[in-house]
């Protein structure tokens, strides 16, 4: 457990706002500080008892309980993880992802960011590739749709402008 309680001290020490946990039979939120550095944040979570099982799914599980709203969840383990509670999904990292995702409207695959887009836009064939990109990351964010659907309109709004614009132009140059 020792190297995930490292990892879990450089990742935490590293991000912005981060919710360090350590779970195995039970999760535990451990109290880490930015002011203080790796080695002794480590000192902090090593000497927490969580049992001898390797639940993960319990992590997104408390941010579901919690409400708690994150880009990333980071597991770190060795190698060593079990749903041992129950096998009917619910009680599973994978389960407990998708729950966690569903909750927050975050579709199943990115081309659902692209699904039920507001005032009847489509992605033409020429921008679908920028926009597979585009929710590809929003989908390894977890987020929001409705960024999605605000990013498409003003991308639609700025090619409607720049082609308005162009007309003009095109229209003050002509010659007579």
């Amino acid at each position: 457990r020792e190297i995930g309680d490292v990892l879990g001290a450089m990742a935490h020490q590293l991000a912005d706002d981060s919710i360090v946990t350590v779970f195995g039979s039970e999760l535990v939120v451990v109290n880490v500080s930015h002011s203080d550095g790796i080695l002794n944040n480590v000192d902090r979570i090593a000497p927490v008892d969580v049992g001898c099982s390797t639940n993960p799914w319990q992590a997104p599980a408390y941010l579901r309980a919690k409400k708690i709203r994150v880009d990333r969840l980071m597991v770190f383990t060795d190698e060593e993880c079990y749903d041992s509670v129950s096998h009917d999904g619910r009680q599973s990292l994978a389960g407990q992802v998708a729950a966690y995702r569903k909750e927050r409207g975050i579709p199943e695959k990115p081309e659902g960011y692209l699904e039920k887009l507001p005032d009847g836009l489509v992605i033409g064939e020429d921008d679908k590739p920028i926009f597979d990109s585009f929710v590809k990351g929003l989908h390894d964010m977890n987020a929001d749709p409705k960024l999605a659907h605000y990013a498409v309109k003003w991308y639609n709004d700025f090619q409607e402008k720049a082609e308005a614009e162009r007309t003009d132009a095109d229209g003050s140059h002509k010659v007579e």
